[in-house]
């Protein structure tokens, strides 16, 4: 019984190789603190437009992702404002409180 076999090529195709295409999910490997890059884009566009007028498609564009990836971090924009303010806002401003109570005068609590 004859085996039917396709000839061996011996040269290379002229045509440019298609590049791989990317699977579903995130990336593997990638930017491993890209949420720190987030929040800092987040508080870099509130500090230029003010945090009314940034939209999350304004900060997503800032960071060079898609806002999917904002709502993938962060939920919403107010969840968002909530970590800026609570991991970039909140530690600047403790030591200054410390320094104000120690120099006697209370802050005022808000």
């Amino acid at each position: 019984m004859p085996v039917n076999r396709k000839p061996a090529r011996t040269a290379r195709s002229s045509k440019p190789a298609k590049p791989a295409r990317r699977g579903v999910g995130r990336p593997r490997g990638g930017d491993i603190d890209l949420r720190a890059r987030l929040i800092d884009a987040a508080l870099a566009q509130f500090a230029r437009h003010g945090i009314g007028a940034t939209s999350l498609r304004a900060v997503a564009q800032a960071a060079g992702v898609t806002p999917a990836m904002l709502h993938y971090y962060f939920g919403d924009k107010r969840q968002m404002t909530m970590a800026v303010v609570g991991e970039r806002v909140q530690p600047a401003i403790v030591p200054l409180r410390e320094r104000v109570a120690a120099a006697g005068s209370d802050p005022i609590e808000v």
